[in-house]
């Protein structure tokens, strides 16, 4: 498989992973239900040498796919299933709208950064990620290393869940402590996988990541500030290095 249809697969791959807990990311959630809000970031607007006209094009396609895909979005008590397949949707059809205003370099940078942001995201990216048949077959994982990594997502999912159980819609109660703690138990679960993979497995995943990007600054979560402002001074210190 080549780069480019690596690094989509990767940005589909962790939207549609992550299921209804990406949803509470704001400015992070995936498609045109949330991807938007990344456009606004003035660090990413630099990064990715946007013009004044592509980032108000983005913002009127990005609506467009929310327009014409809200009768579809789930609504509460949808299945997992039911959610996944939307999210899926959602993001292929951002894609597809992002393809015909960004230029190639662009939007190969936007997938590093995409593969970035799901890679250090304490809600439903990090190991999962490599859950995925597609990114798998790319990575050119062992059978050994599919079952390994799947008990390693199993046992994050199990305690993912378990530790947003009973915390309030819109980051009420202990939210913001549950989110610390998350982020180190998706530290620990990406070391573990980090753990199994091979040298030539290591660069090829350093190779989708391209050059760092403060990916914290993209959410209100791990620093960054609604609106689009980069975070704090260290704030960088918090991803999931892999």
């Amino acid at each position: 498989m080549r780069l480019g249809r690596l690094a989509l697969a990767l940005t589909v791959a962790g939207a549609v992973v992550g299921g209804a807990l990406a949803q509470r990311q704001p400015g992070g959630g995936r498609g045109g239900f949330g991807m938007g809000a990344m456009f606004k970031n003035e660090a990413l607007q630099k990064e990715l040498k946007l013009e004044k006209d592509q980032v108000e094009k983005i913002t009127e396609a990005l609506t467009k796919v929310q327009e014409e895909l809200k009768d579809e979005r789930p609504q509460q008590g949808a299945s997992q299933e039911e959610r996944q397949a939307f999210q899926k949707k959602s993001t292929e059809a951002s894609q597809k709208a992002l393809a015909k205003v960004l230029n190639a370099d662009q939007a190969k940078r936007l997938k590093e950064i995409q593969f970035q942001q799901r890679l250090n995201s304490p809600f439903g990216g990090g190991p999962a990620v490599f859950a995925d048949a597609e990114i798998q077959t790319a990575l050119k994982l062992t059978d050994d290393q599919k079952e390994k990594i799947k008990d390693i997502v199993s046992d994050y999912t199990k305690e993912r869940q378990e530790m947003f159980q009973g915390l309030k819609p819109g980051g009420g109660g202990d939210f913001q402590e549950a989110q610390k703690k998350m982020q180190g138990l998706t530290k620990e679960a990406m070391a573990n996988v980090n753990k199994l993979l091979k040298d030539d497995q290591k660069k090829m995943i350093e190779e989708m990541k391209g050059k760092e990007f403060d990916v914290a600054s993209l959410t209100t979560f791990g620093g960054g500030k609604p609106g689009g402002k980069p975070g704090k001074p260290g704030d960088q210190k918090k991803k999931v290095d892999f």
